[in-house]
């Protein structure tokens, strides 16, 4: 969990946002799990406010659980900003164009930065390995890396 932590706030220093709260100035966000007192509560309420993250419908953040493939992929949709389509179907037989996360699911596919498990599958809610969290970071880093030479190669023109 620290792993992954770690790696979405470096994945989310690469990207530019803005932090949203309320008239008060305190986060509008809560779950109902996480106390100030959790080691990992400033990351999270980091992300979350910038809609990285956005815990479970009963607003838990469920903090000891495993992230599914699924979850992962719609994490780096959120923090890189990627351009979701909803109406792109499914590649992958065991994600139904209905499935929750299928327009982040497709959209990392498009990008390049997730695949499927072969058989034309993506086992959507297998936790992600550390193999392929691994693989999520340095093929988003690549592409950041790509940007950016072609951004200094069009102004140094």
């Amino acid at each position: 969990m620290k792993r992954i932590i770690a790696f979405l706030m470096i994945l989310f220093m690469l990207v530019p946002y803005t932090v949203t709260v309320n008239a008060g100035g305190k986060s509008s966000i809560a779950f109902s799990d996480i106390s100030k007192s959790n080691e990992y509560y400033d990351a999270i309420m980091y992300l979350a406010e910038k809609g990285v993250i956005n815990g479970y419908t009963d607003s838990t953040f469920k903090p000891n659980n495993a992230i599914s493939r699924a979850e992962a992929a719609t994490i780096i949709v959120h923090a890189t900003e990627l351009s979701v389509d909803n109406a792109q179907s499914s590649a992958y037989r065991d994600v139904a164009d209905n499935f929750w996360a299928r327009p982040y699911i497709m959209v990392a596919t498009k990008a390049g930065i997730v695949s499927g498990v072969g058989n034309n599958k993506f086992s959507p809610d297998s936790a992600v390995t550390h193999n392929q969290i691994i693989k999520m970071i340095v093929l988003f880093v690549l592409a950041v890396l790509l940007f950016v030479a072609a951004l200094v190669t069009i102004f140094s023109a």
